[in-house]
């Protein structure tokens, strides 16, 4: 394995602890059982209104996601144009990790806090991926893009599970740390993340190259060709909208699974974090395989398979009592969650012009952080409405089932590839067969 490579992989390790404990696990379940009431009456624009502990959470996640995906596709574009993506993953990635140090001082009834901190952190996380991600396509070929996307994916998974299993090292044995409780062994264990990210984020700063090239003028109107741009990529654009609607199933279930058997199953923060380190130590080989399963029968068809599964999930969430169930259920996920985003990551690069690849990602980010918006504030009206966790997962179910047909019409037989032309100021694209 090349040092780059290396390089590329050791990031998805460090900021998968993020992913891991910030936003699937102690974070949101900290929120739930012990900052915030079950239900919070504000005000907003002069009207009182009154929200479940969950529901919020579900408003604080799609907020963040929609500034991410209004942000993104404009720093995606100046990156390109000025080739700056290692500075802005550089900037991002250690603004996320102060903030997430920050979530120490978070303490019982300081909800608004969290929301804030939360909000900021995740934003960071979120961008940074943008400019990791574009460097994918710089440092692989095609041919190998499934296998070191897949194997991103399983670093990440190692690395959040290593973290994972040490904070529930420090929370179920917090007396032998010295500490006064569990809450706070939950809160030294957000600093432990800011700490990782930083430290593991080293090798990618060491190791990954930007690559470099004519610099080209940037201005606002550059944002608005680049909508542009997108239309002549149709198979991109189908891959998108499917994208959109299934990965709003999929990022509601990694954001809200917590808050849903908090709540549901009445989980302890023990056997929380015992399930999810099945989950991830179960993401590692499986991620792996699905990148081999996708090189011998295409990576279109390893995601249909993928996608008719994690409608199975769904409904087996549906009718979900016991904890025993919630075993069964966390290895039917951690065998299908990192294919899941290694192969609609590799996949999308397939139709992507490579010289403008981070302005390109910044779209396949809004695709991305959409789904985070609509999926985790639906889950949130409908609890608020119906005062049923249930009835939210249940609506899940229709995301996936949006993405699976559409993406059966995705035609991966013709890839489209850009030559990028300058002649009078105008961008010309045309179609390979």
């Amino acid at each position: 394995m090349n040092k780059e490579i290396f390089g590329w992989l050791m990031y998805d390790f460090a900021n998968s602890a993020f992913a891991t404990i910030i936003l699937a696990t102690l974070l949101p379940f900290y929120f739930i059982r012990y900052v915030a009431p079950n239900e919070i009456s504000f005000y907003f624009l002069g009207f009182k209104f009154t929200s479940y502990a969950s529901a919020l959470w579900g408003y604080a996640i799609s907020i963040s996601m929609l500034l991410v995906a209004l942000f993104a596709p404009i720093l995606g574009t100046i990156s390109d144009f000025y080739y700056k993506r290692k500075r802005f993953l550089f900037f991002f990635c250690y603004l996320g990790c102060i903030l997430t140090s920050l979530l120490y001082f978070v303490e019982i009834g300081d909800y608004w806090l969290a929301i804030f901190l939360f909000i900021s952190a995740n934003m960071a996380f979120a961008l940074g991926n943008v400019f990791y991600n574009a460097f994918l396509k710089d440092i692989v070929s095609e041919k190998e893009m499934d296998l070191v996307s897949g194997k991103g994916f399983a670093y990440g998974y190692f690395g959040g599970g290593i973290l994972l299993l040490f904070s529930l090292l420090i929370i179920s044995k917090y007396k032998s740390f010295g500490l006064s409780s569990q809450i706070m062994a939950i809160r030294i264990s957000f600093i432990i993340v800011a700490i990782w990210w930083a430290v593991f984020s080293i090798p990618t700063f060491i190791f990954l190259k930007e690559k470099k090239g004519s610099i080209e003028p940037y201005d606002l109107s550059t944002f608005f060709q680049t909508l542009k741009k997108i239309k002549h990529f149709k198979e991109a654009l189908k891959f998108l909208i499917a994208f959109f609607f299934y990965n709003e199933g999929v990022q509601t279930v990694i954001a809200l699974a917590t808050v849903f058997v908090t709540n549901e199953l009445l989980l302890d923060e023990i056997t929380l974090i015992e399930v999810l380190l099945f989950i991830q130590f179960i993401s590692i080989p499986t991620t792996i395989l699905w990148g081999k399963i996708a090189k011998k029968i295409g990576t279109k068809k390893a995601l249909i398979v993928i996608l008719s599964l994690w409608l199975g999930i769904i409904l087996y969430a549906y009718i979900m009592k016991r904890i025993l169930e919630f075993w069964i259920l966390g290895g039917m996920v951690g065998c299908i969650l990192g294919g899941t985003q290694a192969l609609s990551r590799s996949f999308y690069t397939l139709f992507i012009p490579k010289k403008h690849s981070a302005e390109f990602f910044g779209f396949y980010t809004i695709s991305h952080k959409f789904a985070a918006i609509i999926g985790p504030f639906s889950f949130g009206l409908i609890h608020d409405i119906t005062g049923n966790l249930r009835y939210s997962i249940l609506f899940i179910a229709i995301f996936f089932i949006l993405g699976i047909i559409i993406l059966i019409t995705v035609n991966d037989k013709k890839l489209i590839r850009s030559f990028y032309e300058k002649d009078k100021n105008y961008y010309y694209f045309r179609a390979c067969n």
